[in-house]
């Protein structure tokens, strides 16, 4: 993944899943995907929103040690303000909004959806979700 290129094209499906692989992986990998965030983002209203879906992505320590890299809450911080729906409408709002943005917000909303239906129904493969923008 090359810092340049992915500022120059926005960040991929493929890269984001990467990175979220690395951030659920061992300790190291998840020192690395964080140094790597580092390296990519910018103060783009984009990269604020995917900050935000890396943050839902975590849980426990490894969310306050992200919060505490990024800033995603502040000190007092709290997912009841990051929503899917909150997100949803901070890139439906957002008139400028890459396509990726919002390939990647249909990939998170989807990815959650299925494993929450694969744990409750394990007769359903796949459900098609399309996202109204």
């Amino acid at each position: 993944m090359d810092a340049k290129d992915v500022k120059n094209r926005g960040l991929t499906v493929e890269e984001y899943s990467q990175i979220v692989k690395m951030l659920l992986a061992s300790e190291e990998d998840f020192e690395v995907a964080m140094s790597n965030i580092d390296n990519l983002k910018d103060d783009s209203k984009e990269w604020d929103i995917i900050i935000k879906l890396l943050y839902k992505e975590l849980t426990f320590s490894r969310r306050h040690t992200f919060n505490n890299k990024f800033s995603v809450m502040g000190s007092w911080y709290s997912s009841d303000t990051i929503t899917y729906k909150n997100l949803y409408e901070e890139i439906k709002n957002f008139p400028d909004a890459e396509i990726n943005l919002k390939d990647i917000f249909h990939y998170v909303v989807k990815n959650e959806f299925n494993e929450t239906l694969s744990d409750a129904y394990e007769f359903i493969d796949n459900v098609k979700i399309d996202i109204v923008w």
